[in-house]
């Protein structure tokens, strides 16, 4: 039920964003459809973060290239959020276009800093996967030595 609405929530995204397309004034550039992607986005990663830990119980979060890829677009999304919002009302001072580029650039970099991380990452093994080849004893981790021992 949960997939179902995360799949039929971004259908008023892209109403909103193709009603703003076509009532926008043209030379103008619109930040609500940012605002809202990115209220979105937030949101869909805040479901990510519930149902990995929900279901993945043998790997800390924080070793999945997933976990470093979503904090990446957390930061970014929630850094640029109120600078979306804002910039409507000021983007004819040339002092706030200058801020606005910094703040904007800083979590830019952020969010690239962080899927570099999340692409870099070697990603454990699960001790499940490894039970079912026979390679990882289940309690202590160890590789156990299936060689014939003659007796």
């Amino acid at each position: 039920m949960a997939k179902k609405i995360v799949l039929f929530a971004i259908i008023p995204f892209v109403l909103l964003s193709i009603l703003d397309f076509t009532t926008s004034i043209k030379g103008t550039f619109s930040f609500v459809p940012l605002v809202v992607e990115c209220l979105v986005i937030l949101t869909y990663i805040l479901y990510f973060f519930y149902e990995k830990m929900r279901s993945d119980i043998f790997t800390p979060a924080y070793q999945t290239r997933a976990f470093w890829i979503a904090v990446a677009f957390t930061l970014f999304c929630s850094g640029n959020f109120f600078l979306f919002l804002y910039s409507n009302n000021s983007v004819k001072d040339d002092l706030y276009k200058l801020q606005y580029t910094i703040i904007y650039s800083t979590f830019t970099i952020l969010k690239n800093l962080f899927i570099c991380i999340g692409l870099s990452i070697k990603e454990p093994t699960t001790v499940g996967s490894n039970i079912q080849h026979g390679k990882v004893d289940d309690i202590w981790e160890i590789p156990i030595d299936y060689k014939k021992t003659n007796l």
